[in-house]
């Protein structure tokens, strides 16, 4: 727990177990402070001279990854490391943001390591989309000028999902209290509805590059 399952397996290459149905269809590799712990270990890893050291999740994974139709990493902010490692073994990248302007110009840090990623490490990586919110319920004109701004700085080639989560303080501390989801949140209807709008924006764009990508197979 606390990360600790997450942490050995990188950092100390034991098998990673995760915890088993926590929903249907759904098990779950628990982040916490030892989670944390993983940038300091990687750090002292790579000046040890371990370069191949940003290829251990990807590493812990792949004898799972056989079992799953989806795995999803929940990455920490600000932690460039932890991206960095993450962004080594995925395929496609997610970008939350809100609709302030420092949130926007922080995309560029988030691009430019995936660019760096793509250059080195993983060249598969692309972005499956930008995500904006959590938002007001009164801002409808706040989220048409995010969506000015980013497609000023992000043009046609990336995507900007039309759901957004709209902002329910009390529902997120209760839900997370409670250990809920929020369709699972009785009281918090209008945002379930807004997670399950999102997912199947997402998914549907996942599905359709997966099928674009092994349409290009094929036909290599």
């Amino acid at each position: 727990m606390a990360g600790a399952g997450l942490f050995a397996a990188v950092a100390e290459h034991t098998p990673l177990e995760p915890l088993r149905a926590v929903r249907p269809g759904l098990d779950l590799v628990a982040g916490g402070p030892r989670t944390a712990d993983l940038a300091g270990h990687l750090q002292r890893a790579m000046m040890n001279g371990q370069l191949t050291a940003l290829g251990w999740l990807e590493q812990a994974l792949a004898p799972l990854a056989r079992d799953y139709n989806l795995v999803v990493f929940d990455c920490p902010p600000g932690e460039a490391l932890i991206h960095t490692l993450a962004l080594t073994a995925a395929h496609y990248v997610l970008i939350p943001t809100q609709p302030d302007l420092a949130s926007i110009h922080g995309l560029g840090a988030v691009f430019g390591r995936l660019l760096e990623v793509r250059g080195s490490a993983n060249p598969n990586i692309e972005v499956l989309g930008v995500v904006i919110g959590p938002v007001g319920t009164q801002s409808t004109a706040i989220v048409r000028d995010t969506r000015r701004r980013l497609a000023d700085i992000l043009g046609a080639a990336v995507a900007v999902f039309d759901p957004t989560i709209r902002m329910a303080q009390a529902a997120a501390v209760h839900c997370r209290e409670r250990g809920l989801l929020a369709h699972e949140y009785e009281a918090a209807a209008g945002a379930a509805e807004d997670y399950q709008r999102l997912a199947d924006a997402i998914l549907g764009a996942f599905s359709a590059r997966q099928h674009e990508l092994a349409a290009t197979a094929g036909v290599a």
